[in-house]
């Protein structure tokens, strides 16, 4: 279970971000949570 870091990677670039930690630091510490238990759910649908 959980988040791989390619999934992370994935939704950074398809949400303009060159990698998981520019999104972050963009987004927010919480923002960041939730986009993970998202592709979390996306990963289970």
């Amino acid at each position: 279970m959980g988040v791989t870091a390619k999934q992370m990677k994935k939704y950074a670039k398809d949400h303009g971000y060159p990698n998981w930690l520019e999104f972050r630091k963009d987004a927010g510490y919480n923002e960041a949570r939730e986009a993970l238990k998202q592709i979390e759910l996306e990963d289970h649908a």
